[in-house]
């Protein structure tokens, strides 16, 4: 389970704002512009072609900057005192009048036949103002014969906005966790055991796919080669992850050393597939 989540960026909620009666000029890091230009009008039933915006460097946006609540108290800041304003909420502002990551909690099994092959999954995620909580179409779909994976949503007061990556960026840690203590009950290799799944995925799938499977697994056999799985090295621990979300396919081979028995990450291999990165400039 995860609770409710600041983004905690580096850069609290900031906005310049000067309202000249009709017109007004907006300055200040934000990941919707349009947004901030649409509710300025709003609020002073003006024109949204009589805002300008100019866009600074983010210290941090993370989906927190998808709002635009910052930008309008600076707007009727400085429609009170008729004068430029510059808005900077403290530390303390940004973590208690923000709007939070929602909270989720899953809960996952599985069924093994005599062989450690897993013929059973059943994920159940249950989030407040998340949504669709789970992935119906991700990773294992597809690769076992008997799969029920549901999302119920709850509605709460608090506020809550996208978090980088939004339901994925805990899902994804949740569902390989998972898969891992499925591995462990199989008796079989973390990375031998997604490797099943993914050929099974690939040469009789269940169903409809909602990845492309050999991207997933080029990025699982690139991990495992690269950090020479199944070599063991004296005082360390190794763990593997691969997840698909946002069209990007990313396997990850970690060692861990304890250091007074606390882990204390050493090493990371990291293979990502996130296809053709075309920049629009």
């Amino acid at each position: 389970q995860c609770p409710f989540l600041a983004h905690s960026p580096m850069e609290p909620e900031n906005f310049f704002a000067h309202v000249q009666g009709d017109k007004v000029e907006l300055v200040g890091p934000t990941q919707t512009p349009d947004r901030a230009r649409q509710e300025t009008a709003t609020l002073l039933g003006i024109p949204p072609e009589n805002v300008s915006v100019a866009i600074t460097r983010l210290g941090g946006g993370f989906g927190r900057r998808l709002r635009a609540d910052y930008v309008v108290e600076a707007v009727e800041v400085s429609r009170a005192i008729q004068a430029p304003v510059k808005v900077t909420w403290s530390r303390e502002d940004e973590l208690t009048g923000g709007a939070y990551r929602p909270a989720v909690r899953y809960r996952f099994e599985a069924a093994l036949d005599a062989t450690g092959t897993m013929i059973g999954y059943k994920l159940r995620g249950v989030g407040m103002n998340a949504g669709n909580t789970t992935r119906e179409s991700n990773f294992p779909t597809g690769a076992v014969d008997h799969l029920l994976i549901e999302s119920v949503d709850h509605a709460s007061t608090i506020t809550t906005n996208a978090w980088r990556a939004p339901i994925t960026n805990f899902l994804a840690y949740a569902e390989q966790s998972f898969l891992d203590e499925v591995a462990l009950a199989a008796g079989k290799d973390p990375v031998d055991f997604r490797m099943e799944l993914l050929n099974r995925a690939k040469t009789n799938p269940v169903g409809e796919l909602g990845y492309d499977v050999d991207r997933m697994i080029g990025v699982v056999k690139m991990a495992k080669e690269k950090s020479n799985w199944g070599e063991k090295k004296p005082g360390i621990f190794r763990g593997v992850a691969a997840y698909f979300c946002h069209a990007s396919y990313v396997a990850e081979v970690v060692d861990l050393i304890l250091v007074n028995g606390k882990p204390k990450i050493k090493k990371v291999w990291c293979a990502v597939d996130c296809g053709i990165v075309i920049n629009p400039d």
